[in-house]
């Protein structure tokens, strides 16, 4: 009786140790990969007229999580005519990370 206690706390240790980085690892790359849908959506909102209404309301909340973020990268990488790459290198680096993970 004593060791299958034992064992059934040794077996449940190991779930643990080997579960529980998984799930973490899970909701590290579920919140990388919302963040990357979120400058998506802000570089394809940016394209619009998004001065009232809706999208204005719909902008300035991504505009609040994405800009800081973006704007490391817009000081190292200039502009290339009117187009702005500093949201796509932005999104590489977080699935880079999200890789690394």
């Amino acid at each position: 009786m004593l060791s299958n206690i034992n064992l059934a706390g040794f077996v449940t240790t190991m779930i643990a140790i080997f579960t529980i980085p998984r799930i973490i690892h899970y909701v590290f790359v579920s919140v990388i990969q919302f963040y990357c849908f979120m400058i998506f959506a802000w570089t394809v909102l940016s394209w619009f007229d998004h001065s009232t209404g809706f999208l204005h309301d719909l902008y300035d909340i991504l505009d609040k999580f994405v800009s800081p973020y973006v704007s490391i990268f817009k000081r190292f990488i200039p502009l290339v005519g009117a187009i702005d790459f500093s949201p796509w290198v932005a999104v590489i680096v977080l699935q880079l990370l999200s890789r690394l993970l």
